[in-house]
């Protein structure tokens, strides 16, 4: 049996930027999430994994609203509360 690529495959690309997000090889993880969420918008995990890459950039805006995609469907994720409360402070935006 041969096994053949999926590119539509948004499981493993998702696990794919995943993997590269933990070797800090951020941009690459972030064109990952990115194909994941041009398949599935709602996908709150590339997008608080995202924001989570974006955050090691230090591209806080950008992290931000990753975070708040992810609030407006799960309100009481904590991670993704975390996530834009990290990177809040980072912007100095203390309030």
């Amino acid at each position: 049996m041969v096994l053949k690529p999926d590119p539509g495959n948004t499981d493993a690309q998702r696990g794919k930027g995943d993997a590269l997000l933990e070797l800090g090889r951020y941009e690459e993880a972030i064109r990952c999430y990115d194909k994941v969420l041009a398949a599935d918008s709602g996908n709150t995990d590339a997008h608080h994994n995202k924001g989570n890459a974006l955050s090691d950039l230090g591209r806080y805006e950008e992290a931000i609203r990753c975070y708040d995609e992810v609030l407006r469907a799960e309100p009481e994720s904590t991670d993704a509360q975390r996530g834009k409360g990290d990177a809040l402070l980072e912007l100095g935006r203390y309030e």
